[in-house]
């Protein structure tokens, strides 16, 4: 994964070294400076932002004056994108990184920033304890929504799906949602299985006891997927949002919310909920 931290394990400038750097190292650490800024969509915080300039600034004082327009439009991409709600800065880096990978955009009732996560790691479906999912829990359940926007889509229909699951209850109130152009809202509620079972667990378990039973290969991933949470899956299941129509202005918002707008209920059934690998398709026109 490129982020930040791999942009600081190669950063080589300094007053001592600035004369040894070549030109081809020049163009290498300008081209990742801004591949780094691009990858931050919405949530850029002061610190990221901090960090980012400095190294721009470090750049910008050694390079020769023809790059350095690069570096100016790189501080400009960072500038615009720093949030200047203080609340975001005081979550943690992990809950950080990965809503900015993933394009998250998060709206929720108040809660302390500093004492709420939104992210979790250990219990991801594949069974790979590093990968990390959206997860919220307590007091961040309620009015939780979280969003991103896809512009200029061919104008069709779409399917969206995600892999999604909940705190066991009759129903969990949480929904997956899109919102196209025109306002139209389609929701579909996430399964309150707790943290086992799911149907993606299912489906790995049945293709994993037919190829095994024809002799015939079976994938790294369903075994893993099979094997997850000591055999008995950890509660995901993928469900989808069809005939999701997008309109003339290309544009397509989808995300997960437990707000009553979106739920069409204040009541929220489960106590955490958790989601992740959301799929956009075209499907027809």
């Amino acid at each position: 994964m490129t982020s930040l931290y791999c942009l600081r394990s190669v950063w080589p400038f300094s007053p001592l070294r600035a004369a040894r750097v070549d030109m081809t190292e020049m163009e290498a650490i300008l081209h990742t400076l801004n591949k780094e800024v691009g990858n931050y969509p919405f949530l850029l915080s002061c610190r990221q932002a901090d960090k980012l300039c400095g190294m721009a600034d470090a750049l910008e004082a050694i390079i020769p004056p023809g790059q350095r327009q690069q570096v100016a439009s790189a501080r400009k991409i960072i500038n615009a994108k720093r949030n200047l709600t203080a609340e975001i800065d005081s979550l943690n880096e992990q809950d950080q990184e990965y809503l900015n990978r993933n394009f998250w955009k998060i709206t929720h009732d108040p809660v302390v920033y500093a004492e709420t996560q939104f992210t979790a790691r250990g219990e991801h479906y594949s069974g790979n304890e590093q990968k990390g999912y959206l997860e919220v829990r307590g007091d961040a359940v309620k009015g939780f929504e979280a969003e991103t926007t896809l512009k200029n889509l061919r104008p069709g229909r779409y399917r969206v799906s995600a892999v999604v699951r909940a705190s066991k209850a009759e129903h969990s109130n949480v929904y997956i949602f899109t919102k196209t152009g025109n306002g139209n809202l389609c929701t579909k509620e996430i399964p309150a299985m707790g943290n086992t079972g799911g149907n993606v667990w299912f489906s790995a378990l049945c293709r994993f006891e037919q190829r095994a039973g024809n002799h015939d290969f079976v994938t790294a991933l369903d075994i893993d997927k099979t094997t997850a949470n000591g055999g008995q899956g950890f509660g995901w299941n993928r469900i989808w949002l069809d005939e999701v129509t997008v309109h003339d202005d290309g544009n397509l918002t989808y995300g997960v919310s437990t707000r009553p707008e979106i739920t069409d209920s204040r009541q929220i059934n489960s106590s955490w909920f958790s989601a992740c690998d959301f799929i956009v398709e075209r499907i027809g026109d």
